[in-house]
């Protein structure tokens, strides 16, 4: 690795997993390791549902969705990820291998790399946030595109809308809206395109010091309804919620926090 090159860790309920990241390549976030989470609390009526799941992590980054989620399984089961960028699909097959996870690694954006492909379990980390706030944030580096739109919906919804033909009859979804998006929009496409939409976890962030020095153009994009932010004594936050959907029968564990 070079000096600007680092690692990320996920540990949890006995599963530790170090990534490398790099510069050019979407270092996982507060959102990432919420989403995680949520899955984790899942993994057990899962595992009832499938012994042996197809699992893929969309828009995989550093592929410590997929990795995480084949040591959660055990490895028992079928493991795939891919990523629109070069850089993040090269480092999701290094880390894997590094971590002794075996997978699947594709290169394409959203599920291009995957047509024709089913899946059980798919977890999304697509971007979810309007564009102009992601562009004055520190969270993507500038050899990581967020073709997100004003509303920051466009990709979301376009994963929502193409997740249904890439999953079992009983399979199901999760995926994180942040309300620095226009979150309506999002969840309508979710509740049109599944049976069951569910909310598993919620959290409020203060805005970092980075995004405070352009608290003008959030303001605008919340004073237009199009992202929500709160205040909380003298601080102002943001929120990710994570969800999880299907149109089978598989149960999910919920709860906030």
């Amino acid at each position: 690795m070079n000096q600007e090159d680092q690692t990320f860790a996920y540990d949890a309920d006995g599963v530790r997993v170090v990534v490398e990241t790099r510069p050019d390549v979407f270092t996982p976030t507060s959102t990432s390791v919420l989403l995680l989470d949520a899955v984790r609390l899942c993994v057990p009526e899962l595992r009832r549902q499938w012994e042996s799941p197809r699992v893929l992590d969309l828009g995989c980054g550093t592929g410590i969705s997929a990795i995480v989620l084949s040591r959660l399984f055990r490895a028992e089961g079928s493991f795939f990820a891919s990523d629109a960028s070069a850089a993040a699909a090269a480092l999701t097959a290094s880390n894997a291998a590094r971590m002794g996870a075996a997978l699947e690694c594709r290169l394409g954006s959203l599920f291009e790399p995957w047509k024709g492909a089913t899946f059980d379990i798919i977890v999304s980390d697509v971007p979810g946030v309007s564009e102009p706030i992601a562009k004055a944030s520190k969270w993507f580096p500038p050899p990581v595109p967020c073709d997100t739109g004003e509303d920051g919906t466009r990709l979301a919804v376009s994963v929502l809308d193409e997740a249904p033909r890439h999953l079992t009859a009983e399979g199901c979804m999760f995926f994180p809206v942040l309300t620095l998006s226009h979150e309506d929009t999002i969840i309508e496409k979710a509740q049109a395109s599944f049976r069951r939409v569910e909310c598993l976890r919620e959290r409020w962030f203060p805005f970092d010091a980075h995004l405070m020095s352009r608290f003008d153009l959030i303001q605008d994009l919340a004073a237009r309804n199009i992202v929500r932010i709160r205040k909380r004594g003298s601080r102002w936050l943001w929120a990710t919620r994570i969800y999880a959907a299907t149109s089978g029968t598989v149960p999910f564990t919920s709860g906030t926090g």
